[in-house]
């Protein structure tokens, strides 16, 4: 227990902070989607991939959907977001999610193992992979103009 009282103000702080990180491969993974299709990260090798891990009863994870839709249709040759959903909701869950706040990007389901290998402690978490399936940046709080600096200086 003296262990979880001294460990939990790190794992927040590292929860909420954005770090721009050393980049690390990125960890492999395959996740269904909504249309009951597998995917897999390396589907999306040589794209700038933004991971945004997410589940239904969210509130924080509804404020950012119409600036990633725009985002995902700005970039729409050169990136790919990926919602992950984490928390195991059924696809029902998930696709009346994405009616109900208009989402137009990817959504997986069932990444639980993938959010604990990415080291994911809240919600929503963004990742953001190179083109080169590295993690350059992770953070809780999405700023548009901040990530689409960052995405456009990894495609230069």
């Amino acid at each position: 227990m003296k262990l979880l009282t001294l460990l939990f103000p790190l794992m927040l702080l590292l929860s909420t902070t954005d770090i721009d990180t050393p980049p690390r491969k990125a960890p492999a993974f395959k996740l269904e989607n909504t249309k009951e299709k597998y995917i897999r990260l390396s589907d999306f090798e040589g794209k700038v991939v933004l991971l945004k891990f997410w589940f239904v009863h969210c509130g924080n994870c509804v404020r950012d959907i119409n600036q990633i839709n725009r985002l995902q249709d700005d970039y729409k040759d050169d990136l790919q977001v990926l919602g992950v959903e984490y928390m195991n909701e059924t696809i029902y869950g998930v696709k009346g999610y994405e009616r109900k706040y208009g989402v137009r990007y990817m959504n997986l389901m069932g990444g639980k193992s993938v959010a604990n290998q990415y080291r994911v402690f809240g919600a929503p978490t963004y990742v953001l992979i190179d083109k080169e399936g590295n993690i350059v940046h992770t953070g809780m709080n999405y700023k548009d103009i901040e990530m689409r600096d960052k995405i456009k200086s990894l495609l230069e």
